[in-house]
């Protein structure tokens, strides 16, 4: 027996009308929207906690490091290249022959390279560059600081921005520091990202590596090991270089 409904009213089971189908599509649209800011945050807490085991790796090598040299943080030529794969900037205008700062010195000459591994371990995932080094002042610019030195991190060499040094570049005038003379290891500054400096724009994308608009954040290394997403007092902007000298109840030295 024939059904008695006509022709037009046949439909295909379980079709889409176009209405529904934009309902559909309006509701994924609206999750995504809700959903996609939380997994940019997921993913920036991600590359956090790398940097974060980076440096905690690093704070492991210098102890292994002063363990075998009585004490004593490394002894390198220049700020660019403490460990760390051979930078590729060519360093033009400032030096075409070792690069920004030495960074261009070859992966196997970086004497704080065996205590710590792989290179990778001194690249932060978040590294953006330093707006510091875009030309004049560097050719080309910088794209990222483990391109261009090799490195992402960067320790200090003198009382500059209230930090005292640890590392050197000789036992005479520019001595590394000795564990003995790290009183209150968990406030020493031991090393951060690249452009910890206050002399770095906080308002400058290229200088928000972890996404923190208008701050001074930088994850950071400290004396007793242990790594930290530091966030320097509005006060540290106000100093001059060298005054107030490195004191630990600045709550950093």
């Amino acid at each position: 027996m024939h059904s008695s409904r006509p022709p037009s009213d046949w439909r295909t089971s379980g079709a889409f009308t176009l209405i529904e189908l934009l309902v559909v599509i309006a509701i994924i649209a609206i999750l995504a929207g809700m959903l996609l800011p939380a997994l940019s945050k997921a993913k920036l807490k991600g590359k956090q906690a790398a940097c974060t085991n980076n440096v905690k790796q690093l704070g492991i090598g210098f102890k292994v490091y002063m363990d075998d040299f009585n004490g004593f943080f490394p002894i390198h030529s220049g700020w660019g290249n403490l460990g760390g794969a051979t930078g590729q900037h060519s360093g033009a205008p400032n030096n075409t022959v070792n690069g920004l700062e030495g960074g261009k010195t070859d992966a196997t000459n970086r004497v704080f390279n065996r205590y710590v591994g792989k290179v990778e371990t001194f690249r932060c995932p978040s590294d953006n560059g330093d707006a510091r080094w875009d030309p004049p002042q560097a050719t080309p610019a910088v794209e990222n600081c483990y391109f261009a030195w090799g490195n992402s991190y960067s320790d200090q060499w003198s009382t500059r921005m209230q930090i005292q040094r640890v590392t050197g570049s000789n036992m005479a005038n520019n001595k590394p520091m000795n564990e003995v003379e790290m009183t209150q290891a968990a406030t020493k500054f031991v090393l951060a990202d690249w452009i910890w400096h206050r002399d770095r724009g906080v308002t400058v994308k290229k200088n928000q590596w972890h996404n923190y608009a208008a701050e001074k954040r930088t994850m950071t290394l400290f004396g007793d090991g242990h790594a930290e997403f530091f966030k320097f007092p509005a006060i540290w902007f106000t100093w001059a270089n060298g005054s107030p000298a490195p004191d630990p109840a600045n709550g950093f030295w």
